[in-house]
């Protein structure tokens, strides 16, 4: 997804995929409270917020890496972690990656 940056212009891309390699980007923001402004080219956004969505694609990443090595270790499949992890992570997207550490903590205590 091409982000220009608000306060320079540049155009930087923002990309995140799923295990099954599928570009999910905007949907991921889409879905979240964030506003996208709109220049009828590209979404626009702040050299903070794209800083931020970087940085949680890549725990995003850094996660879905720990749910397969944990679904490996205790024998449960990537879906079965992934719906726990998934009841675990609310509220703000800050805490999600914290969030995801516990429950896979939880179910390693718990199988």
């Amino acid at each position: 997804m091409d982000i220009k940056i608000k306060e320079t212009g540049e155009i930087k891309t923002l990309e995140a995929r799923n295990e099954s390699n599928i570009e999910y980007t905007a949907d991921l923001i889409g879905n979240s409270s964030f506003w996208l402004e709109y220049d009828g080219e590209y979404d626009v956004m702040t050299q903070a917020d794209f800083d931020w969505w970087q940085q949680y694609i890549i725990d995003t990443e850094k996660t879905q890496s720990d749910v397969e090595d944990l679904a490996d270790e205790i024998g449960m499949t990537i879906s079965e972690i992934n719906e726990i992890v998934g009841e675990w992570q609310a509220g703000d997207y800050d805490d999600h990656r914290n969030q995801a550490l516990a429950a896979m903590d939880y179910i390693r205590e718990t199988v």
